[in-house]
């Protein structure tokens, strides 16, 4: 089966069809997902009066204009409207990015702070300390299953516990849900120093001394990561905050074809709605020449030769 359309130029079927590709247009901008409109006008309600009826089917080259735009003026006004929801989009986004820039920069700032007082109070090479319950630990594989102890505790009960200090910082435990939501949840040690960030690393049930390893690679490593991320993150930050004060102030490039597009699509509808002339014939007048005619018409019937 195939289906053939059939247009005649010149004739009311280039309105419908314009309505058809507007319908088109609009279902298709909902079914992707990325219209920028959010709202329209049901586009059953284009209806022609009877001037732009008359004027198509008289083959009016302006009726063809205003359909033309009526399609461009609706298409600059969706581009219009996207444009203002942009600038919206980013002026909120600089109010919060401003907001977020201080939180990076006091992030950054503590951060730079623990690693002043992580290499202050670190350990000689070769050498191993930690406070668990009181007690210092001078021996990895002596701390080791203390600390695990601790860890099976919090698993238990689930609530954070301060278990003691390691090169001046605060040592606790705590269970935290996986990230998928299942099972019982992973054990964390966290270091901080005084009220400042806690620096974390997720430990392991099946190794003593893997959680003791992974402690002393927080003031190694952890720090140091977090810091470099940090700063990765205001970097970005800024770059998009320039870009974003740039953008917002740009004005809407179609400014002057929309308005002037506009303005003629309204001198058509003046024109095209304006009602024609209408010849008023007097009814006296009407019955005079109806009598006229009358009296011709038996005038003529005298004159007519005879068979």
């Amino acid at each position: 089966m195939k289906i053939f359309n059939y247009v005649t130029e010149d004739t009311f079927d280039s309105y419908m069809l314009n309505i058809i590709i507007n319908k088109q247009k609009f279902i298709s901008q909902l079914m992707s997902g990325k219209t920028p409109a959010r709202t329209c006008e049901d586009v059953d309600e284009m209806v022609l009066n009877y001037s732009e009826m008359q004027s198509l089917a008289t083959g009016d080259p302006r009726i063809k204009e205003k359909i033309e735009l009526d399609g461009e003026v609706a298409r600059l006004r969706i581009l219009e409207s996207e444009h203002f929801n942009n600038k919206y989009r980013l002026e909120d986004f600089i109010v919060n990015g401003e907001k977020r820039k201080i939180a990076l920069e006091n992030q950054l700032s503590v951060c730079q702070a623990d690693k002043a007082f992580a290499d202050k109070n670190k350990l000689p090479p070769d050498t191993f300390a930690v406070e668990l319950g009181g007690k210092t630990y001078t021996e990895r594989k002596e701390a080791a299953p203390i600390l695990q102890k601790y860890i099976l505790n919090t698993m238990v009960s689930g609530e954070q516990q301060k278990i003691g200090k390691y090169c001046g910082f605060d040592i606790s435990v705590k269970r935290e849900t996986s990230s998928f939501g299942s099972g019982n949840g992973i054990p964390v040690l966290f270091l901080q120093q005084g009220k400042n960030i806690q620096h974390s690393a997720e430990l392991s049930l099946d190794s003593d001394i893997g959680s003791i390893t992974r402690m002393e690679n927080i003031l190694k490593l952890g720090i140091d990561k977090m810091i470099k991320e940090t700063e990765n993150q205001l970097d970005q930050l800024n770059k998009d905050l320039q870009e974003a004060k740039k953008t917002k102030d740009i004005p809407f490039e179609f400014t002057d074809e929309l308005e002037a597009k506009a303005a003629r699509l309204e001198q058509l509808n003046v024109e095209l709605n304006k009602p024609d002339e209408v010849v008023m014939i007097d009814e006296d007048e009407e019955k005079d020449n109806s009598d006229l005619d009358e009296y011709l018409d038996r005038d003529k019937s005298k004159h007519m030769p005879r068979r």
